[in-house]
């Protein structure tokens, strides 16, 4: 995630706060979280969540373009730009999450929404409630102008129609799934635990949203989940009425309240940055001085006041340094550190795939072939949780011990090529250069198949006249 969001990002999370009695579990289910990265995180114009606090979505707000109101012709010549309202026209990302039907306990998520409903004298089943409150709320967006991109775990199968379906009652309201509308009949399963092919999430967006492609990600190809990736390509200048956000520079906050062992050491560094500077003592001799003056500050207790302050926002700036690493770029990256990440990201597909869960077959064989590894297919559930096991004490050691030799190594490997090809002959140079613009041309060719992009022009189809024998 960190090389995703390299330039920031704006993020909106969303759980039950009405939980009247602490649950015997240690965890909670439910909840989402709405994020937008990069550059489209600085015209984050607002946020917001589910009104009831049940967790069930949360959205973030992007600044559009900004239009004036329309009004009526006879009124348009004597309404002045600076008089006439204007509003503008936002993209309002969603990301939502639908209870599953009832299940045992009270832990899980229908459970939870069903006793806050009766708590406040609704009786409506949770599900339906969610459908209900989730509409009325598209709607209120589009009635303000805005358009709408909705990411939902539905927990049903999206690709019905039926007219009580999700995806039908979402296009009552003008929202249409925007992969199964690029790729009809062809469904796939989004849980790794789903047998039976069906999607039960989608991306769902208004008519004024620009979407290029669209697609699923293989089951654990970027992060280790039981739901697909979804992804959709979007035009966003369009999205935006034609307004496109500045890139501007982002440094990430250490201190954050959200992160509570950021704020656990920064206070533990604050409490011993007063210390060694003795600065409650001074406050204590300071105010009783200023007791003994009858509540009158001299310029010598000014002075030493000023001092105070500015060793105490030194201490707090420092500390606020120190709270927490941002570990970009920690580890110094090696071929040889990357066996170690190749290893264990095999090993953990394999432990999943053992409990039954829908794994990629595809990157087990290019990670075993990557690593060197051709048995893995053949170890016991033991045999892999050993290796993992041994596997990390390796890497903490190569990271603590050898992780920067290995990549001072690697960048003088990689210099003295650099070096031997600047003595090539002229012709070996363009020889070289038209390979890799070939080569540059197919990858890209690829990627356009693989999104279902298509191409444009070609030959379609030839038309010949028959023309009758004279005479």
């Amino acid at each position: 995630m960190r090389q995703v969001a390299s330039k920031g990002y704006y993020s909106v999370a969303a759980h039950n706060e009405n939980r009247a009695r602490p649950i015997a579990s240690c965890s909670q289910y439910g909840g989402c979280v709405a994020t937008i990265l990069n550059s489209v995180a600085h015209r984050a114009k607002s946020f917001g969540r589910d009104p009831t606090k049940l967790g069930r979505w949360a959205y973030v707000r992007v600044q559009g373009k900004k239009f004036a109101m329309p009004t009526p012709d006879d009124q348009v010549r004597e309404a002045s730009d600076a008089s006439r309202s204007r509003f503008s026209r936002d993209l309002v990302v969603v990301s939502a999450y639908r209870p599953n039907p009832p299940g045992t306990g009270e832990s899980t998520v229908w459970a939870q929404h069903r006793s806050f409903f009766r708590s406040q004298g609704r009786l409506r089943e949770p599900r339906e409630a969610f459908m209900v409150d989730l509409l009325r709320a598209i709607t209120q967006w589009r009635d303000e102008g805005c358009e709408v991109i909705l990411g939902v775990d539905a927990n049903e199968d999206i690709s019905s129609t039926k007219s009580s379906s999700f995806r039908q009652r979402l296009r009552d309201v003008g929202m249409e799934e925007a992969i199964l509308q690029r790729h009809p009949g062809r469904m796939v399963a989004t849980q790794h635990r789903n047998k039976r092919g069906t999607p039960i999430d989608g991306i769902f967006t208004t008519s004024g949203v620009a979407v290029q492609a669209g697609g699923y990600y293989n089951f654990d190809e970027f992060f280790s989940c039981n739901h697909r990736g979804l992804w959709i390509d979007i035009d966003l200048e369009k999205s935006l009425g034609g307004y496109k956000p500045q890139q501007t520079p982002y440094k990430p906050r250490k201190l954050t309240m959200l992160d509570t062992t950021a704020v656990r050491r920064y206070l533990h560094l604050v409490h011993k940055g007063y210390e060694e500077y003795s600065i409650p003592s001074r406050l204590a001799s300071l105010h009783h001085q200023l007791q003994l003056n009858e509540g009158t500050m001299t310029a010598t207790m000014g002075r030493h006041y000023n001092c105070l302050h500015r060793q105490m926002y030194v201490v707090r700036r420092k500390a606020k340094e120190k709270c927490r690493r941002v570990t970009n770029g920690l580890v110094p990256w090696s071929p040889k550190m990357q066996q170690f990440w190749d290893c264990q990201s095999l090993w953990k597909i394999l432990l999943k795939g053992g409990k039954g869960c829908r794994v990629s077959s595809r990157k087990i064989r290019r990670l075993m072939k990557k690593v060197g590894i051709l048995d893995a297919w053949t170890k016991t559930t033991t045999e892999l949780e050993a290796a993992l096991c041994q596997d990390r004490k390796d890497y903490l050691e190569a990271k603590t011990h050898y992780a920067a030799k290995w990549r001072k190594d690697f960048l003088t490997v990689q210099a003295a090529k650099s070096k031997k090809k600047q003595w090539r002959s002229r012709k070996a140079t363009d020889r070289f250069l038209r390979l890799r613009r070939m080569k540059q041309r197919e990858e890209a060719r690829r990627r356009r198949r693989a999104q279902g992009k298509g191409s444009t022009g070609g030959l379609h189809a030839i038309q010949v006249e028959e023309r009758l024998p004279s005479g």
